[in-house]
């Protein structure tokens, strides 16, 4: 049988020893995660004569609470095969984290998968894009493409190459909660043929806690004039109506739709 053991437990020769029995896998919890303290699995007969590690190192674990939300419509093949057409809509959480300009997001179309964003600004307007290629799913199995969708029609896609992909880049960023994208598809790219995962005709990522833009990460002004609108977030995402004592963040909605995002203390 296999048993989720302690570091220390896994070096015991015997599972009737009492350091053995009396080993816990322990952790912390806080507002927006839970962390075990390391551990492994062995292996152990039924007649609980011996124990054989499995792995040479223990596992570090964190359970993390999504912070974003993304919205899709997703594409799918009519019944003739010959062109894609709106299928359905979707929506699900999904863990994002920020890393100076880039952005990270698991779970892009709902599966264990993880895709890095980086910002770029132009003149005052902020915008995400990717590298194609890079797109990890857990299992590993294949080597992923997540890139602008080259067409809808099966000869779009039935000539579609890797050399041709092309990064899938974001709206211009107006609301720095929100990053809006246009037709998506993930893609393996085989010698015979290709393997479509998904397709979609749009996707948006709603942060709970506004993005930092900025090249300093904070607060690059990219408008002019006073804000039509200004909120305050605390450090958890919560807008705050009557901000009290301590740090939150400023953001500032100008007429032209561009945004200010800064930390404040007041």
């Amino acid at each position: 049988m296999l048993m989720v053991v302690t570091p220390e437990a896994s070096e015991l020769s015997s599972p009737m020893d009492q350091a053995f029995q009396n080993a816990r896998i322990t952790g912390t919890i806080s507002n927006d995660e839970i962390r075990l303290n390391p551990w492994t699995i062995v292996s152990v007969p039924t007649s609980f004569t011996s124990v054989t590690k499995l792995y040479d190192k223990p596992f570090d674990t964190k359970f993390i609470s999504p912070n974003a939300t993304m919205s899709q419509e997703r594409l799918d093949w009519d019944n003739d095969w010959e062109n894609l057409v709106s299928s359905y809509s979707q929506d699900f959480r999904v863990y994002t984290e920020v890393d100076g300009t880039t952005l990270t997001v698991y779970g892009w179309d709902d599966m264990e998968s993880c895709v890095k964003l980086t910002r770029k600004v132009d003149n005052g307007t902020f915008t995400y894009e990717n590298n194609p290629s890079d797109l990890i799913y857990a299992d590993k199995k294949r080597d992923w493409y997540l890139c602008a969708l080259p067409g809808t029609t099966w000869d779009d896609l039935e000539n579609f190459k890797s050399e041709n992909a092309t990064s899938l880049v974001s709206n211009p960023i107006t609301d720095s909660k929100v990053i809006t994208f246009n037709q998506w598809i993930i893609v393996n790219f085989g010698e015979s043929y290709n393997n479509e995962r998904s397709f979609g005709s749009s996707a948006k990522l709603t942060l709970d806690t506004p993005l930092q833009l900025g090249t300093s990460g904070i607060g690059e002004t990219i408008a002019s004039g006073a804000p039509v609108k200004v909120a305050y977030f605390n450090l958890n995402g919560i807008e705050t109506a009557k901000p009290a004592a301590g740090i939150f963040v400023k953001v500032s909605t100008y007429a032209d739709g561009s945004v200010k995002t800064e930390k404040v203390a007041l």
